[in-house]
């Protein structure tokens, strides 16, 4: 998930860890419900938490986000959480 300075998306990027410790190519997995950035992320067990963040422009205006998004770690979508 990422962004420029004067955007957000919504895209969900995956890559995977090959044995030699480097990362394989990056490819689509999904989309976030809304677009946002600089959102923090944390796993636990087997889902993947996005939490906060901003929508809008980020060095402009925009709306700081104060939701928990949850995804079960292999699926394509995430589910807003409160």
């Amino acid at each position: 998930m990422t962004g420029s300075n004067t955007d957000n998306t919504a895209s969900i990027e995956r890559a995977a860890i090959l044995e030699n410790g480097s990362l394989g190519s990056w490819e689509a997995a999904g989309e976030l419900p809304e677009k946002r950035s600089h959102h923090a992320l944390a796993v636990h067990g087997d889902a993947l938490y996005v939490i906060g963040g901003l929508t809008g422009n980020p060095s402009g205006a925009n709306t700081v986000r104060t939701d928990v998004l949850r995804a079960t770690l292999g699926a394509t979508a995430a589910s807003a959480r409160s």
